[in-house]
């Protein structure tokens, strides 16, 4: 049996650039799940971007999928080939989650009532004004510099003991 997966995305930014939140929403069969995160400091399409990959990450290799989306910027330059002038570090992960899928990519008008899009709307919205603050953060540049820091040499760059016990 060939499970088909529907996914609706959604980015807000408040300022772009500014605090920034996505939000996906996922059916498979008759059941609904929903993801959403934010970022302190970053641009409405960066969020609209994000929120594919994560819907798309969230969903096995192999499958079938068709991505809903009201950001003509990420539909179009899926489907029509629009320039990637920035957010190629983007780019690139949604390349790779989409090559490993078959995508059916989806326009849906923004707040024309289409449910699921106004609850990915709801998700990232309240992700990037804080209201629900419960999702994950988006892995920025800084924080993956922080998560490379050594563990085994302190601040002056001395070597350190460290404990490994648990």
């Amino acid at each position: 049996m060939i499970t088909e997966f529907t996914i609706y995305t959604d980015g807000a930014c408040l300022g772009n650039p500014g605090p920034g939140g996505w939000g996906a929403v996922i059916l498979e069969d008759s059941q609904k799940r929903v993801l959403h995160g934010n970022e302190s400091q970053t641009t409405n399409n960066r969020m609209e971007i994000y929120a594919v990959i994560r819907g798309l990450q969230d969903v096995p290799k192999g499958a079938s999928i068709t991505v809903f989306s009201d950001s003509t910027y990420v539909i179009n330059t899926m489907t029509k080939g629009w320039k990637r002038n920035k957010n190629n570090d983007l780019w690139d992960i949604l390349d790779s989650e989409v090559r490993v899928r078959t995508i059916n990519w989806k326009w849906v008008k923004g707040h024309a009532g289409d449910p699921l899009n106004e609850e990915a709307d709801k998700l990232a919205h309240g992700e990037a004004t804080g209201i629900l603050g419960k999702g994950e953060p988006m892995e920025s540049e800084s924080t993956k510099k922080k998560d490379k820091s050594l563990t085994h040499i302190d601040t002056t760059g001395a070597a350190q003991m460290v404990d490994v016990g648990d």
